[in-house]
C-alpha cells in the first residue's frame, strides 16, 4: 500500500481503485478460498439502492481517471520504429 500511495480518498470506491494501482505497479492477484473478513448487507431496499449507486459511481470514478490504461491496446507496449 506504501509503493502505490495508500487510499485516495477522492474515490467513493477507494478499495477498488487502490487494486487497480497495485495491478498497474507490476503486482497480480490470487484467489484465496478463505474469508479474512466479513460485512454487513443493507437491511432494505432503500439501503441497497443506496449501496448500489455507490458502487456504480466509485466505478465511473475510477473510469474517468484510469480509462487509457483500461483499454484492451494499453498494454501492448510502445511500437518499434525501423
Amino acid at each position: 500500500m506504501q509503493e502505490i500511495g495508500g487510499w485516495d480518498e477522492w474515490c467513493i470506491t477507494e478499495d477498488a481503485e487502490a487494486s487497480l494501482r497495485i495491478l498497474k505497479a507490476g503486482y497480480q492477484s490470487l484467489y484465496i478460498r478463505r474469508t479474512y473478513g466479513s460485512g454487513l448487507i443493507p437491511f432494505t431496499f432503500e439501503g441497497l439502492k443506496k449501496q448500489r449507486f455507490r458502487w456504480c459511481f466509485g466505478g465511473i470514478q475510477i473510469l474517468k481517471k484510469h480509462w487509457l490504461s483500461l483499454l484492451p491496446w494499453s498494454h501492448w507496449g510502445s511500437p518499434i520504429i525501423a
